[in-house]
């Protein structure tokens, strides 16, 4: 089973910061329009924001891919000034 999404714990870097900074940096295009998540490639079948993820971490497998998109969103949530008072289980990105 695996653990939810833990920037601390990102293997590759082995830096904290240089991580926290990598999710700030994509929410922050997610939140300003530039990098989307609707509009999958042919070439590849990825949206801009899994190709993006894909190339900054180094995930295996839908889940953990899901929960690097989680970890942004509630970052652009966080910039939007809104709160979540729901999982986002159960809200399809």
């Amino acid at each position: 089973m695996s653990e939810e999404f833990n920037p601390e714990q990102q293997q590759n870097s082995g830096n904290e910061e240089l991580t926290k900074e990598l999710i700030n940096r994509i929410a922050e295009g997610v939140f300003l329009g530039k990098i989307t998540d609707d509009n999958l490639s042919c070439r590849n079948g990825l949206s801009s924001l899994e190709q993006i993820i894909g190339y900054e971490f180094d995930y295996e497998g839908e889940e953990e891919l899901k929960e690097i998109k989680d970890a942004i969103y509630a970052r652009v949530l966080d910039l939007s000034g809104g709160c979540d008072m729901f999982g986002t289980e159960e809200i399809e990105f």
